[in-house]
Protein backbone atom coordinates (compact mmCIF):
# COMPACT_ATOMS: atom_id res chain seq x y z
CA UNK A 1 0.00 0.00 0.00
CA UNK A 2 2.90 2.54 0.87
CA UNK A 3 4.52 2.00 -2.65
CA UNK A 4 1.21 2.27 -4.13
CA UNK A 5 0.95 5.83 -2.65
CA UNK A 6 4.61 6.80 -2.97
CA UNK A 7 4.18 5.57 -7.03
CA UNK A 8 0.90 7.66 -7.50
CA UNK A 9 2.76 11.29 -6.15
CA UNK A 10 5.82 10.54 -8.25
CA UNK A 11 3.55 10.37 -11.27
CA UNK A 12 1.66 13.57 -9.76
CA UNK A 13 4.63 15.40 -9.56
CA UNK A 14 5.67 14.04 -12.81
CA UNK A 15 2.75 15.21 -14.44
CA UNK A 16 3.50 18.86 -13.43
CA UNK A 17 6.96 19.27 -14.39
CA UNK A 18 6.22 17.19 -17.85
CA UNK A 19 2.96 20.34 -18.01
CA UNK A 20 5.93 23.24 -18.24
CA UNK A 21 7.17 22.39 -21.92
CA UNK A 22 3.37 21.32 -22.42
CA UNK A 23 1.88 25.24 -21.90
CA UNK A 24 5.40 26.21 -23.32
CA UNK A 25 4.81 24.00 -26.47
CA UNK A 26 0.60 25.43 -27.18
CA UNK A 27 2.02 28.67 -26.26
CA UNK A 28 4.28 28.59 -29.38
CA UNK A 29 1.54 26.95 -31.14
CA UNK A 30 -0.70 29.67 -31.05
CA UNK A 31 2.05 31.93 -31.66
CA UNK A 32 3.72 30.54 -34.73
CA UNK A 33 1.16 32.18 -36.99
CA UNK A 34 2.25 35.51 -35.97
CA UNK A 35 4.25 37.96 -37.32
CA UNK A 36 7.24 39.50 -35.67
CA UNK A 37 7.48 43.29 -35.76
CA UNK A 38 10.35 44.11 -37.65
CA UNK A 39 12.07 47.65 -37.09
CA UNK A 40 15.40 48.20 -39.03
CA UNK A 41 17.96 50.54 -37.51
CA UNK A 42 20.64 50.36 -39.89
CA UNK A 43 21.89 48.50 -42.85
CA UNK A 44 24.43 46.04 -42.15
CA UNK A 45 25.44 44.79 -45.76
CA UNK A 46 28.04 48.05 -45.35
CA UNK A 47 29.73 46.03 -42.38
CA UNK A 48 32.53 43.39 -42.97
CA UNK A 49 32.15 39.96 -43.55
CA UNK A 50 33.18 36.55 -42.24
CA UNK A 51 32.46 33.22 -43.43
CA UNK A 52 33.34 30.49 -41.26
CA UNK A 53 33.79 26.66 -42.43
CA UNK A 54 35.07 24.90 -39.85
CA UNK A 55 36.09 21.69 -41.09
CA UNK A 56 37.95 18.17 -39.66
CA UNK A 57 38.34 14.90 -42.25
CA UNK A 58 35.96 16.61 -45.21
CA UNK A 59 38.22 15.88 -47.85
CA UNK A 60 36.05 13.95 -49.88
CA UNK A 61 32.83 16.44 -49.68
CA UNK A 62 34.12 19.89 -49.20
CA UNK A 63 34.44 21.47 -53.11
CA UNK A 64 30.61 21.49 -53.24
CA UNK A 65 30.14 23.50 -49.95
CA UNK A 66 33.35 25.96 -51.33
CA UNK A 67 31.51 26.74 -54.77
CA UNK A 68 28.10 27.04 -53.47
CA UNK A 69 30.00 29.70 -50.65
CA UNK A 70 31.66 31.44 -53.31
CA UNK A 71 28.68 31.84 -55.60
CA UNK A 72 27.03 33.80 -52.80
CA UNK A 73 29.79 35.96 -51.92
CA UNK A 74 32.03 36.47 -55.05
CA UNK A 75 30.43 40.10 -55.79
CA UNK A 76 30.30 41.03 -52.44
CA UNK A 77 34.37 42.64 -51.76
CA UNK A 78 33.50 43.13 -47.96
CA UNK A 79 32.71 39.32 -47.12
CA UNK A 80 35.37 36.98 -47.11
CA UNK A 81 36.08 33.50 -46.39
CA UNK A 82 38.14 31.56 -43.63
CA UNK A 83 38.09 27.58 -43.61
CA UNK A 84 39.34 25.80 -39.96
CA UNK A 85 40.50 22.76 -40.07
CA UNK A 86 41.09 21.23 -36.59
CA UNK A 87 43.06 18.24 -36.81
CA UNK A 88 42.32 16.41 -40.35
CA UNK A 89 44.14 13.47 -41.29
CA UNK A 90 42.68 13.52 -44.98
CA UNK A 91 44.45 16.63 -46.47
CA UNK A 92 41.46 18.87 -45.92
CA UNK A 93 42.86 21.72 -45.73
CA UNK A 94 45.35 21.33 -48.64
CA UNK A 95 41.93 20.69 -50.59
CA UNK A 96 40.47 23.88 -49.54
CA UNK A 97 43.85 26.08 -50.80
CA UNK A 98 43.85 24.41 -53.66
CA UNK A 99 40.27 24.88 -54.87
CA UNK A 100 40.32 28.57 -53.38
CA UNK A 101 43.65 29.30 -55.16
CA UNK A 102 41.53 28.59 -58.26
CA UNK A 103 38.51 30.63 -57.28
CA UNK A 104 37.47 34.23 -58.89
CA UNK A 105 38.02 35.82 -55.66
CA UNK A 106 41.22 37.49 -54.50
CA UNK A 107 43.77 35.97 -52.45
CA UNK A 108 43.19 38.97 -49.46
CA UNK A 109 39.90 37.64 -48.97
CA UNK A 110 40.03 33.94 -47.59
CA UNK A 111 42.50 31.88 -45.32
CA UNK A 112 42.52 28.33 -44.44
CA UNK A 113 43.50 27.94 -40.94
CA UNK A 114 45.30 24.64 -39.46
CA UNK A 115 45.53 23.10 -35.84
CA UNK A 116 46.38 19.86 -34.48
CA UNK A 117 44.08 20.31 -31.89
CA UNK A 118 40.37 19.00 -32.50
CA UNK A 119 37.44 20.60 -31.64
CA UNK A 120 35.13 22.57 -33.16
CA UNK A 121 35.42 25.13 -30.78
CA UNK A 122 38.73 25.07 -30.57
CA UNK A 123 38.72 26.09 -33.98
CA UNK A 124 35.85 28.50 -33.52
CA UNK A 125 37.66 30.48 -31.23
CA UNK A 126 41.55 30.98 -33.01
CA UNK A 127 39.37 32.13 -35.99
CA UNK A 128 37.41 35.03 -34.22
CA UNK A 129 40.72 36.13 -31.80
CA UNK A 130 43.11 36.02 -35.18
CA UNK A 131 40.95 37.29 -37.56
CA UNK A 132 38.08 39.79 -36.04
CA UNK A 133 35.25 41.27 -38.35
CA UNK A 134 31.82 42.69 -37.95
CA UNK A 135 29.76 39.90 -38.65
CA UNK A 136 30.07 35.93 -38.18
CA UNK A 137 28.38 33.59 -40.69
CA UNK A 138 29.10 30.16 -39.56
CA UNK A 139 28.14 26.89 -41.61
CA UNK A 140 28.57 23.31 -41.88
CA UNK A 141 30.66 21.41 -44.63
CA UNK A 142 26.73 19.64 -44.98
CA UNK A 143 24.88 22.51 -44.62
CA UNK A 144 23.43 23.27 -48.43
CA UNK A 145 21.32 26.85 -47.64
CA UNK A 146 18.90 28.12 -50.00
CA UNK A 147 20.45 31.21 -52.78
CA UNK A 148 19.95 34.31 -51.03
CA UNK A 149 21.00 33.56 -47.34
CA UNK A 150 23.99 36.06 -47.25
CA UNK A 151 21.15 39.04 -48.14
CA UNK A 152 18.66 37.49 -45.58
CA UNK A 153 21.03 37.20 -43.07
CA UNK A 154 22.18 40.62 -43.58
CA UNK A 155 18.62 41.74 -43.51
CA UNK A 156 17.97 39.94 -39.90
CA UNK A 157 21.28 41.86 -38.68
CA UNK A 158 19.63 45.21 -39.53
CA UNK A 159 16.84 44.48 -36.93
CA UNK A 160 17.01 46.26 -33.33
CA UNK A 161 18.66 44.05 -30.84
CA UNK A 162 19.54 41.08 -32.70
CA UNK A 163 23.08 39.81 -31.84
CA UNK A 164 22.76 35.92 -32.47
CA UNK A 165 20.36 34.30 -35.32
CA UNK A 166 20.18 30.86 -36.97
CA UNK A 167 18.34 29.25 -39.82
CA UNK A 168 16.39 26.52 -39.34
CA UNK A 169 16.62 23.20 -41.46
CA UNK A 170 14.21 21.52 -43.30
CA UNK A 171 11.63 19.33 -42.63
CA UNK A 172 12.48 15.79 -43.63
CA UNK A 173 9.44 14.09 -45.10
CA UNK A 174 9.08 10.88 -42.67
CA UNK A 175 6.78 10.26 -39.53
CA UNK A 176 9.47 8.82 -37.10
CA UNK A 177 9.32 10.13 -33.75
CA UNK A 178 12.88 11.77 -34.44
CA UNK A 179 11.57 14.06 -37.06
CA UNK A 180 8.14 14.17 -35.43
CA UNK A 181 10.28 16.11 -32.10
CA UNK A 182 12.25 18.17 -34.81
CA UNK A 183 9.23 19.56 -36.34
CA UNK A 184 7.75 20.16 -32.85
CA UNK A 185 11.02 21.50 -32.13
CA UNK A 186 11.45 23.75 -34.61
CA UNK A 187 8.32 25.00 -34.49
CA UNK A 188 8.57 26.33 -30.57
CA UNK A 189 12.00 27.98 -31.48
CA UNK A 190 10.51 29.92 -34.40
CA UNK A 191 7.58 31.08 -31.91
CA UNK A 192 9.76 32.15 -29.59
CA UNK A 193 11.94 34.24 -31.71
CA UNK A 194 8.77 35.61 -32.43
CA UNK A 195 7.82 36.31 -28.66
CA UNK A 196 11.20 37.65 -27.45
CA UNK A 197 14.28 35.04 -28.14
CA UNK A 198 14.75 31.34 -28.41
CA UNK A 199 17.78 29.76 -26.52
CA UNK A 200 18.60 27.30 -29.07
CA UNK A 201 19.86 27.72 -32.55
CA UNK A 202 20.36 25.73 -35.77
CA UNK A 203 23.89 25.09 -35.32
CA UNK A 204 24.31 24.11 -38.56
CA UNK A 205 24.10 27.83 -40.37
CA UNK A 206 23.96 30.47 -37.52
CA UNK A 207 25.72 34.40 -37.41
CA UNK A 208 26.37 36.56 -35.19
CA UNK A 209 26.96 40.41 -34.58
CA UNK A 210 30.90 40.97 -33.06
CA UNK A 211 29.72 44.13 -31.59
CA UNK A 212 27.18 42.62 -29.23
CA UNK A 213 29.37 39.48 -28.42
CA UNK A 214 32.97 41.58 -28.02
CA UNK A 215 34.85 39.08 -25.97
CA UNK A 216 33.06 36.23 -26.02
CA UNK A 217 34.70 32.67 -27.06
CA UNK A 218 33.32 29.39 -26.33
CA UNK A 219 33.73 27.27 -23.98
CA UNK A 220 35.92 24.30 -25.65
CA UNK A 221 34.85 21.55 -22.99
CA UNK A 222 31.64 22.01 -24.11
CA UNK A 223 29.81 21.35 -27.71
CA UNK A 224 26.31 23.06 -28.49
CA UNK A 225 28.13 26.02 -30.14
CA UNK A 226 25.15 27.24 -31.30
CA UNK A 227 23.41 27.50 -27.70
CA UNK A 228 26.00 28.68 -26.10
CA UNK A 229 26.45 31.95 -28.46
CA UNK A 230 22.51 32.70 -27.77
CA UNK A 231 22.75 32.00 -24.50
CA UNK A 232 25.75 34.61 -24.50
CA UNK A 233 23.26 36.70 -26.09
CA UNK A 234 20.57 36.77 -23.82
CA UNK A 235 22.68 37.40 -21.13
CA UNK A 236 24.03 40.48 -22.44
CA UNK A 237 20.44 42.14 -23.33
CA UNK A 238 20.04 41.05 -26.43
CA UNK A 239 17.93 38.75 -29.01
CA UNK A 240 18.82 35.68 -30.58
CA UNK A 241 16.40 34.26 -32.81
CA UNK A 242 15.88 31.42 -35.12
CA UNK A 243 14.90 33.08 -39.01
CA UNK A 244 12.04 30.67 -40.74
CA UNK A 245 13.14 32.48 -43.76
CA UNK A 246 16.54 31.66 -43.94
CA UNK A 247 16.35 27.46 -44.57
CA UNK A 248 18.82 24.83 -45.31
CA UNK A 249 19.23 21.00 -46.21
CA UNK A 250 21.45 18.92 -43.67
CA UNK A 251 22.67 16.35 -46.06
CA UNK A 252 24.02 14.32 -43.67
CA UNK A 253 23.66 10.61 -43.73
CA UNK A 254 20.48 9.55 -41.58
CA UNK A 255 22.22 6.70 -40.24
CA UNK A 256 24.30 8.92 -37.58
CA UNK A 257 21.48 11.08 -36.21
CA UNK A 258 21.07 9.15 -33.09
CA UNK A 259 24.42 9.55 -32.25
CA UNK A 260 24.41 13.23 -33.80
CA UNK A 261 21.26 13.62 -31.60
CA UNK A 262 23.39 12.37 -28.75
CA UNK A 263 26.07 15.04 -28.97
CA UNK A 264 23.61 17.46 -29.23
CA UNK A 265 21.59 16.59 -26.28
CA UNK A 266 24.47 16.27 -23.98
CA UNK A 267 25.46 20.17 -25.12
CA UNK A 268 22.29 21.41 -24.65
CA UNK A 269 21.92 20.19 -21.41
CA UNK A 270 25.29 21.07 -20.07
CA UNK A 271 25.04 24.70 -21.59
CA UNK A 272 21.59 25.61 -20.32
CA UNK A 273 22.62 24.16 -16.91
CA UNK A 274 25.29 26.34 -16.72
CA UNK A 275 23.15 29.13 -17.85
CA UNK A 276 20.09 28.63 -14.80
CA UNK A 277 20.55 31.87 -13.30
CA UNK A 278 19.21 33.28 -16.58
CA UNK A 279 15.69 32.13 -15.69
CA UNK A 280 15.83 34.69 -13.00
CA UNK A 281 18.10 37.39 -14.22
CA UNK A 282 18.15 37.81 -17.85
CA UNK A 283 18.02 41.48 -18.51
CA UNK A 284 14.91 40.88 -21.03
CA UNK A 285 12.37 39.79 -18.74
CA UNK A 286 9.98 37.79 -21.51
CA UNK A 287 13.32 35.45 -22.50
CA UNK A 288 13.06 34.15 -18.79
CA UNK A 289 10.27 31.92 -18.77
CA UNK A 290 11.86 30.74 -22.37
CA UNK A 291 15.06 29.67 -20.82
CA UNK A 292 13.33 27.95 -17.94
CA UNK A 293 11.04 25.88 -20.03
CA UNK A 294 13.68 25.09 -22.21
CA UNK A 295 15.98 23.80 -19.00
CA UNK A 296 12.74 22.04 -18.07
CA UNK A 297 12.96 20.52 -21.33
CA UNK A 298 15.87 19.37 -21.50
CA UNK A 299 16.99 18.59 -18.28
CA UNK A 300 14.15 17.30 -16.22
CA UNK A 301 11.15 15.80 -18.40
CA UNK A 302 13.12 13.44 -19.60
CA UNK A 303 13.74 11.65 -16.25
CA UNK A 304 10.07 12.20 -14.92
CA UNK A 305 8.86 10.60 -18.37
CA UNK A 306 10.84 7.79 -17.10
CA UNK A 307 9.78 8.02 -13.44
CA UNK A 308 5.74 7.93 -14.47
CA UNK A 309 6.26 4.91 -16.58
CA UNK A 310 8.33 3.18 -13.88
CA UNK A 311 5.81 3.83 -11.26
CA UNK A 312 2.93 3.08 -13.96
CA UNK A 313 2.68 -0.60 -12.61
CA UNK A 314 2.78 0.08 -9.00
CA UNK A 315 0.11 2.38 -9.76
CA UNK A 316 -2.28 0.56 -12.16
CA UNK A 317 -2.08 -3.14 -10.74
CA UNK A 318 -3.03 -1.73 -7.43
CA UNK A 319 -6.65 -2.65 -6.12
CA UNK A 320 -8.91 -0.14 -5.81
CA UNK A 321 -7.42 2.82 -7.50
CA UNK A 322 -8.65 6.10 -7.98
CA UNK A 323 -10.63 6.23 -11.07
CA UNK A 324 -8.76 9.59 -11.69
CA UNK A 325 -5.67 8.23 -11.31
CA UNK A 326 -5.96 5.43 -13.59
CA UNK A 327 -7.56 7.44 -16.58
CA UNK A 328 -3.93 9.45 -15.95
CA UNK A 329 -1.88 6.66 -16.68
CA UNK A 330 -4.36 5.33 -19.25
CA UNK A 331 -4.25 8.69 -20.86
CA UNK A 332 -0.47 9.50 -20.67
CA UNK A 333 0.43 6.07 -22.47
CA UNK A 334 -2.19 6.78 -25.31
CA UNK A 335 -0.83 9.89 -25.75
CA UNK A 336 2.77 9.23 -25.67
CA UNK A 337 2.01 6.11 -27.93
CA UNK A 338 -0.67 6.86 -30.27
CA UNK A 339 0.35 10.64 -31.04
CA UNK A 340 3.62 11.46 -32.98
CA UNK A 341 3.86 14.52 -30.56
CA UNK A 342 3.89 11.86 -27.88
CA UNK A 343 6.28 9.53 -30.10
CA UNK A 344 8.36 12.41 -30.56
CA UNK A 345 8.77 13.03 -26.60
CA UNK A 346 9.51 9.52 -25.64
CA UNK A 347 12.39 9.75 -28.50
CA UNK A 348 13.44 13.23 -26.94
CA UNK A 349 13.20 11.37 -23.74
CA UNK A 350 15.26 8.33 -24.49
CA UNK A 351 18.32 10.41 -26.34
CA UNK A 352 18.01 13.34 -23.40
CA UNK A 353 18.50 10.25 -20.80
CA UNK A 354 21.25 8.27 -22.66
CA UNK A 355 23.31 11.63 -23.50
CA UNK A 356 22.61 12.64 -19.53
CA UNK A 357 24.39 8.99 -18.61
CA UNK A 358 27.04 8.94 -20.67
CA UNK A 359 28.12 12.46 -19.24
CA UNK A 360 28.11 10.90 -15.73
CA UNK A 361 29.65 8.37 -17.16
CA UNK A 362 32.92 10.38 -18.48
CA UNK A 363 31.75 10.31 -21.90
CA UNK A 364 31.97 13.75 -23.48
CA UNK A 365 30.86 14.62 -27.30
CA UNK A 366 32.89 17.69 -27.44
CA UNK A 367 35.28 16.85 -29.78
CA UNK A 368 33.08 15.30 -33.39
CA UNK A 369 34.58 14.07 -36.18
CA UNK A 370 32.18 14.59 -38.74
CA UNK A 371 33.84 12.90 -41.85
CA UNK A 372 34.03 9.51 -40.02
CA UNK A 373 30.45 8.77 -41.30
CA UNK A 374 31.98 9.09 -45.00
CA UNK A 375 34.82 7.22 -43.85
CA UNK A 376 32.93 4.17 -42.77
CA UNK A 377 30.99 4.11 -46.44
Amino acid sequence: MQAHIFATWVQIVSVIIIAIPTIHWARCRLMSTGKERRQKTEDYASFNTTVLLPMRNEAGRLEKKIERVLIEIADHLKVDLIVVDTGSTDGTSSKCRKILEKSAISRDRWKVIETMAPGKSRGVNLAISEYPNDLFIMMDTDTKSDEGWLEKIWAEFSLEGTAAISGVEKPKISRNPRNSYKKNSDMIRIAESIIESSPILEGGLIAWRTDYMEGFRLDESLNADDTQFALEAIRRGYRSRVVEGIAFEDTKHSEFDFQRSLRRSQGLSRALARNFDLCVFAPRKKARAIVFSSLATYLLVPWFVLLFVLMAPFVVMETGVQQEIESMNYGFFFLLFALPQGRGLAWGAIVSIISHLQFLAGINHSVWDPGQQYRSD
